[in-house]
């Protein structure tokens, strides 16, 4: 919305449309940084916890990860895939 469109309706509609609008596009601004603000503290929250867990889960699955047997390691070429047909 430029302000040629508001001076343009204050003109047609009155000064009472352009204060209603310039009022409710305010209104909208301070509303949306009023609630981006508060759900940004909540992700603040919500990563520092994630942080300090974080910690904790990766001690134990290294713990885990390291007292289990090393995975068998098979080598197939494709002549030895081959041969067999």
């Amino acid at each position: 919305m430029t302000w040629q469109y508001l001076a343009g309706r204050s003109t047609r509609c009155g000064p009472e449309f352009a204060a209603l609008t310039l009022g409710t596009i305010g209104a909208y601004g301070v509303f949306t940084l009023a609630v981006t603000q508060w759900r940004t503290q909540f992700r603040k929250d919500m990563n520092r916890l994630e942080n300090e867990a974080g910690g904790l889960l990766r001690t134990s699955t290294r713990l885990t990860l390291n007292s289990l047997p090393p995975p068998p390691r098979v080598c197939m070429s494709s002549s030895v895939h081959t041969e067999g047909k």
